[in-house]
């Protein structure tokens, strides 16, 4: 039996705590490592060495406030289009991503070695304190890139069913950077240079750990070659985005064996289609009777062979948003949920939550014996 993913479960305290718990443990383990560092500095080198930590605290801070900014915004839009099922485009959009993550690393990385000397020299510091500051943030930017992918891959193995990896890698972290901190340290006697490579080592144990993960296919969220040429993306995927959207029941036509097939059949994977045209077949072979040769209405929308039934409904409160979800994953059958041009899978909490609640929605049930959903239904039915 194929294993539900995380954008088919229901709403649950359990399911919101495995997107949250790695997040919150992120933030708190990121704001250790300057911590950890002031700490060890302050005692094994000095407070010369100390101040200048605190003084280049914005400027990584800057760093830290541009790659969760692409981080959070990313993994959003990657979170709606897996929710929405269009997996394909959000891997390529993923991969995209962290491709601009890159090089926004590098280009950070090359305008602070170049701006550094001259933002310390106009701060009036003694020679010891400069010094500092540059040995300090000329060793830290070198794990820009790192950086940026610590704080993408962290919420993106959250995005991909792997929000306990997510938090070991986010713990593991952060106890090396306090473990090298010492070593380099004391033990190396590698001064406030060794300060700055342990927190970078700390930040790069998740870049690397999601390097390898996601060059993995088996992964739900995984590397794949975007289309990098302008309009090309759109051309295909969006414009099959678009075609997927426009659920519209003028959109029928009828295949070469004298089916009717939806043009719009959105959610659904070609996987999930290619099953349902394999049992529409076997249905007719063996007489199944929601085909018109049988007696069926032949006015009815169908899908492959089978019945398309249509329901109107209304869903304006969270709770009822969670009923549906729990209702319609109780029925084996596909389900889909219509918003204008926009078709999402109608058992993914997630899916719903990108259509425009506010306005009706449609309800396509791929069945021809869904009665006692259609009953069901009518609690959700606008009055």
């Amino acid at each position: 039996m194929e294993q539900q993913n995380v954008y088919e479960k229901p709403v649950t305290l359990k399911n919101i705590l495995k997107f949250a718990v790695p997040t919150i443990a992120m933030t708190v383990f990121m704001s250790f490592y300057t911590m950890v560092d002031g700490l060890f500095v302050s005692n094994l080198i000095g407070t010369n060495a100390l101040s200048a930590i605190n003084l280049t605290a914005p400027i990584i801070q800057l760093v830290t406030a541009i790659s969760t900014m692409l981080a959070t915004g990313g993994s959003a839009v990657i979170m709606k289009k897996m929710g929405e099922q269009k997996a394909d485009e959000a891997k390529e959009d993923f991969t995209f991503l962290i491709i601009v993550n890159v090089i926004v690393g590098i280009v950070m990385c090359a305008v602070g070695y170049l701006a550094m000397n001259r933002i310390f020299a106009g701060m009036n510091l003694s020679a010891d304190v400069e010094g500092y500051c540059v040995e300090y943030l000329s060793r830290y930017l070198v794990f820009t890139v790192p950086i940026l992918l610590m704080n993408n891959f962290t919420l993106y193995m959250i995005a991909s069913e792997k929000a306990t990896l997510s938090l070991i890698c986010s713990v593991t972290g952060g106890v090396l950077n306090m473990a090298l901190d010492y070593v380099f340290i004391a033990g190396f006697d590698m001064g406030i240079s060794g300060a700055a490579i342990a927190t970078g080592l700390g930040y790069s144990v998740t870049a690397v750990v999601g390097l390898f993960v996601f060059s993995r296919k088996k992964s739900l969220l995984h590397f794949k070659k975007p289309a990098l040429v302008p309009g090309e993306h759109g051309r295909y995927n969006r414009g099959r985005g678009r075609l997927r959207g426009r659920v519209s029941l003028e959109g029928l036509r009828h295949d070469e064996r004298g089916a009717e097939i939806h043009a719009g059949c959105g959610a659904e994977t070609d996987h999930q289609l290619c099953k349902r045209r394999r049992g529409s077949d076997n249905d007719r072979q063996r007489g199944y009777p929601g085909h018109a040769e049988y007696g069926a209405d032949p006015s009815m929308p169908r899908q492959g062979g089978v019945v398309m039934q249509t329901v109107t409904i209304s869903l304006t409160q969270v709770s009822q948003v969670q009923d549906f979800v729990n209702l319609v994953n109780q029925f084996p059958f596909d389900v889909d949920m219509v918003s204008g041009r926009y078709t999402v899978n109608a058992k993914s909490m997630l899916g719903i939550y990108s259509l425009d609640l506010s306005k009706p929605l449609q309800v396509l049930i791929y069945s021809d014996d869904c009665g006692e959903l259609k009953s069901a239904l009518k609690a959700f039915s606008e009055m």
